[in-house]
């Protein structure tokens, strides 16, 4: 009898233990509730994260306390923080006032109004470091944003947007402090036109995604990081000017974007992504500076209406791709002509593959590498030149070339790809230069219209059907 009474007396202080603790960490002020994060001592106030209270309704303007009093323990508060989802889904609040000077609240919860279908206007106060992901989410009539000067950080990398389908909202500023915008920040805001950006150094992915409102936009040289797929979607999108602090770029960031016309690459621009322009149809014309030290695969694929490239002295690789994938500027059709600048190093596979409206390409003296299927089916492409400093080329470069007239293979040549000009049946010029070590099987296979050649001394090795099918050839040395 003893032992149970002994082992009830523990589990009735483990109760009023356990009681003590929950309300020593939470009270209310009768508008509010309050979650303790950092206790109050005699001469400090704590801190509190803000939450809405149990059965109180919330309408019209909203307005948060700078402090709160638990009254419970006789100690006041400072309210530093709302809580994730505090007034979620609530149909009636249409207004967000954070204008009081005393507002020590430094980070807004994730959810915190999402879903305010109601809410048409809010001030944030610049107290505020962080607001969190998908804090204004689905608010869709909201269409009056302030963002007060001190702010930081919008959002994660990863979750939903802060202002993510708000479909009514058509301008926003964002002021200086502001460091960061997360992932899907403005994403599915369809009526959204004007965006002004400051010092931003970070836009996450899918940031304006699916934004079928904007027609320009500035990435300011601040900006060091774009995440993939940001303006994809942005199907008004006519001009954008990519800042000059970009070091990281995303895959796909203007993808499919119909109407962009006006490209302006800040000189600073290290790089352009994976399918950054892919798609852009209404592109003409395009210029690189040397900053950028690669593009690519696929950067500008399907590009169609891309007339003309200026690729800036810095440039070193055109593509990544060692083997197979898709090229730079892969099926531009209306590409006419290129010049390599002197820096460049490797051009990857399919780099100007489909590329057929392609009538000269002048490659650089220092290319070293051509991928396998660089020029193929460029049906315009008359003559080419393989510089001598070119050691490897790969298989099939200049297959479909049905316009070529001639060709030159470099002295430095060590690793020739197969079937280099198969049936390029106008190729009637070809000229071997002394040191070139090899020339590979098929070749010239099919080359019809190839009546001579002259074969140098540095060639080790001639393979199989090198020169097979080239019923007009008359004379070999």
């Amino acid at each position: 009898m003893k032992k149970h009474l002994l082992s009830f007396s523990r589990c009735a202080m483990l109760v009023v233990f356990l009681m003590t603790t929950v309300f020593a960490h939470a009270f209310d002020d009768g508008r509010y509730s309050f979650t303790i994060t950092k206790q109050a001592t005699d001469t400090e106030a704590g801190e509190v994260t803000l939450y809405a209270k149990k059965g109180e309704t919330y309408s019209g303007k909203v307005s948060f306390p700078s402090v709160a009093y638990n009254s419970a323990t006789e100690k006041w508060y400072d309210v530093t923080a709302i809580g994730n989802g505090v007034f979620q889904n609530n149909q009636e609040i249409t207004e967000l006032d954070m204008d009081d000077k005393l507002l020590k609240i430094k980070r807004m919860g994730e959810n915190a109004f999402a879903g305010c279908v109601s809410l048409k206007k809010i001030l944030i106060h610049g107290n505020i470091e962080t607001v969190g992901d998908g804090a204004f989410r689905g608010c869709t009539s909201l269409e009056d944003v302030t963002i007060g000067y001190g702010v930081v950080n919008f959002g994660s990398s990863s979750g939903y947007g802060v202002f993510q389908g708000c479909t009514s909202l058509k301008t926003i500023e964002i002021p200086y402090t502001v460091k960061y915008l997360g992932s899907n920040t403005f994403s599915g805001c369809t009526s959204l036109e004007n965006v002004v950006l400051y010092s931003v150094e970070t836009i996450g992915q899918y940031a304006f995604y699916n934004c079928t409102g904007l027609t320009s936009f500035t990435i300011p040289n601040t900006v060091k990081s774009i995440g993939y797929s940001c303006f994809q979607g942005c199907s008004a999108l006519t001009t954008i000017v990519l800042g000059g602090g970009i070091t990281s770029m995303g895959n796909s960031i203007l993808k499919d974007c119909k109407k962009l016309k006006n490209v302006t690459i800040n000189d600073g621009c290290s790089i352009i992504s994976s399918n950054a322009f892919d798609g852009c149809v209404a592109l003409t014309s395009i210029s690189i500076p040397g900053s950028v030290k690669t593009i690519d695969d696929e950067a500008f694929g399907r590009c169609s209406g891309l007339e003309s490239v200026t690729l800036g002295e810095g440039i070193l690789y055109l593509g990544t791709a060692t083997a197979s994938g898709y090229g730079v500027f892969e099926s531009c059709t209306s590409l006419k002509s290129v010049k390599f600048p002197s820096t460049m190093q490797k051009m990857r596979s399919n780099t100007f593959g489909g590329c057929t409206s392609l009538e000269s390409a002048e490659l650089n003296e220092g290319l070293q590498y051509m991928g396998i299927h660089c020029f193929y089916n460029c049906s315009s492409l008359q003559s080419i030149v393989i510089p001598n400093t070119v050691s490897e080329i790969g298989n099939e470069s200049f297959i479909g070339c049905s316009s070529l007239t001639k060709a030159v293979i470099g002295s430095k040549m060590s690793a020739m790809g197969v079937r280099l000009f198969v049936d390029c049946k106008k190729l009637s010029e070809l000229t071997i230069n002394d040191g070139c070590k090899t020339i590979s099987s098929n070749a010239f296979d099919g080359c019809v219209a190839l009546t001579s050649v002259t074969i140098p001394g540095s060639v080790e090795t001639i393979d199989d059907e090198a020169f097979g099918r080239c019923s007009g050839l008359e004379s070999v040395t």
